[in-house]
């Protein structure tokens, strides 16, 4: 060992804390990107797992009040898988009704991505498992998984659009699945009862070349500030501390203060309510007050889908797709319509795009 090498080992061992601290890096100007990337959403679907949990149930387990658990979180009900029910099972059956609006079949897809925040093993990932519950074993067929946390569904579908783009594939399936049996903190009735289980997919394709389709991603801006990771995080050891912890408040607080300065940043005035040809918004189900906040705060009003939330909860990576595929099945999206989609994610992430379904 060089005598370097040994001062650099010998002040490391004295100062432990010397690699974990480094400079801040300067921060850069935010910047949107117009990519226009010519994909389209050919189908969508999604599983509810049959069970449903009410604010009663809890409110009787922890002792509350009645009408607490509405009061403080603003929802009525969360859904709940079965025992024998895993996340990519789950997955599957969301991706078959996905390939069922999208009039294909397995033998279409040439790509599948795992979109989900809590996996059910660590490895391998979950995207083998859902491609093996689809029967897709033998298929050839290549599947990996991205994670973002809560925008884990936004950054496949810009991954997948820069793939179609490319040539690499062409019709890819997304899905993003959560089942959060053995990740809750009971005893922390908050974070318990604001989270609920649910999978959506999407399939995504080349836009048609046929006359009049519009069909594309438009334009992307996604951030990431790592100095506040630990304000919702799912630590594996020790054993006994290895299950979700949030701290609401605070990250509602930095929504607050990095969101709007985003938003501007993408698209000038969107704060002020001026959406332009922009037909609905599409949040990420975090939390009544985080809806409020793009709802009332930045004027976006009746746009902002957010009826999902009193019924389904928090429901992690699948809150995006959700209301993706809500705002599509009631028609308050039709083709050639654009969306704006706005989250933030534990990491802590902000991702807003907009699309032209």
């Amino acid at each position: 060992m060089s005598s370097r090498i040994a001062a650099i080992a010998g002040h490391l061992a004295a100062n432990p804390s010397a690699n974990v601290a480094p400079a801040p890096v300067r921060p850069r100007h935010r910047e949107a990107r117009d990519v226009q990337l010519a994909v389209q959403i050919a189908g969508m679907g999604r599983f509810v797992p049959p069970r449903i949990e009410t604010n009663e149930e809890l409110e009787a387990l922890y002792g509350f009040p009645v009408g607490a658990i509405k009061r403080m979180l603003g929802l009525d009900t969360r859904y709940r898988a079965d025992k024998d029910m895993t996340a990519p099972w789950m997955g599957a059956q969301a991706a078959k009704a996905a390939l069922n609006d999208a009039g294909m079949t397995t033998n279409d897809i040439d790509l599948v991505i795992n979109a989900s925040a809590i996996p059910e093993r660590l490895i391998p990932d979950d995207a083998p498992l859902i491609a093996y519950h689809l029967g897709m074993s033998s298929s050839h067929v290549p599947c990996f998984s991205v994670h973002a946390t809560c925008m884990s569904f936004v950054l496949a579908l810009q991954t997948a659009a820069a793939y179609i783009e490319s040539r690499v594939y062409r019709n890819i399936l997304i899905v993003s699945s959560e089942k959060l049996d053995g990740h809750l903190n009971f005893k922390d009735l908050h974070s318990s009862a604001l989270f609920g289980d649910l999978a959506v997919a999407c399939v995504v394709r080349p836009t048609p070349t046929t006359a009049g389709a519009t069909s594309a991603i438009n334009r992307v801006l996604m951030e990431t500030n790592g100095e506040h990771y630990d304000l919702a995080t799912h630590p594996l050891r020790p054993q006994e501390k290895a299950a979700f912890k949030m701290q609401g408040p605070a990250l509602l607080k930095w929504s607050h203060d990095n969101l709007p300065g985003a938003l501007e940043a993408f698209q000038p005035g969107l704060t002020r309510g001026l959406l332009g040809d922009i037909k609905c918004v599409i949040p990420h189900q975090a939390s009544k007050k985080g809806l409020e906040v793009v709802k009332v705060k930045f004027g976006w009003g009746d746009k902002v889908i957010d009826q999902i939330f009193p019924e389904f909860g928090n429901t992690v990576s699948t809150g995006i797709p959700h209301a993706l595929y809500y705002a599509i099945q009631t028609g308050k999206l039709q083709r050639g319509d654009k969306a704006l989609i706005v989250g933030t994610g534990a990491g802590l992430s902000l991702v807003v795009m907009s699309l032209t379904y």
